[in-house]
């Protein structure tokens, strides 16, 4: 059976964020720990694609030949206006496009969330949904071990994982070695 790796993780901070969770300063350290998850059993990745932990997730898929399957809230220019553009450093609209256009339009999967429901946690309970149908899901988690985003959030995420018994891996950006 095919080995999943679910990905969920922190965006990149603004240069407002207060305290720190994964400054700009930290991208290529925890690169590379994403990097490192991705062993040669994993035949498939299934995310999201905001900036940050996502698309540097997807990228590490793409230069290891990993397909992956990307599910977004929102129609992709909803998506980049709320997800992915920001003013931290870093181009992650032109990113978020090359692993959005390098992906098989059939791996690609634009939710219509019923208004009223938080689009992040409906994200999270497709990406949930997906990734057993795909085969063995492993969840590899950037995340600082805080519990401050609530539903949709990647403590979410990691809580719903783990009620299901499915490994967990965690990278905490703040303690990364560069």
């Amino acid at each position: 059976m095919n080995r999943v790796l679910l990905f969920t993780g922190h965006r990149i901070d603004t240069r407002y964020r207060h305290p720190p969770r994964f400054p700009s300063t930290r991208e290529q350290a925890v690169a590379s720990a994403i990097a490192d998850t991705l062993s040669d059993d994993v035949q498939i990745g299934v995310c999201s694609a905001a900036n940050g932990g996502d698309i540097l997730f997807l990228e590490a898929c793409v230069d290891r030949a990993i397909p992956c399957y990307i599910i977004l809230p929102f129609p992709p220019e909803e998506f980049i206006r709320r997800s992915v553009a920001t003013n931290a450093s870093g181009d992650w609209e032109a990113r978020f496009q090359r692993a959005w256009t390098a992906t098989p339009e059939k791996r690609r999967h634009i939710l219509s969330v019923p208004e009223g429901v938080n689009p992040y946690a409906a994200c999270n309970d497709a990406i949930l949904t997906l990734a057993p149908t795909l085969g063995n899901p492993t969840v590899v988690a950037l995340w600082d071990g805080e519990v401050t985003d609530g539903s949709g959030g990647t403590a979410d995420m990691v809580a719903k994982a783990r009620q299901r018994g499915w490994p967990v891996k965690l990278i905490d950006p703040r303690r990364v070695k560069n």
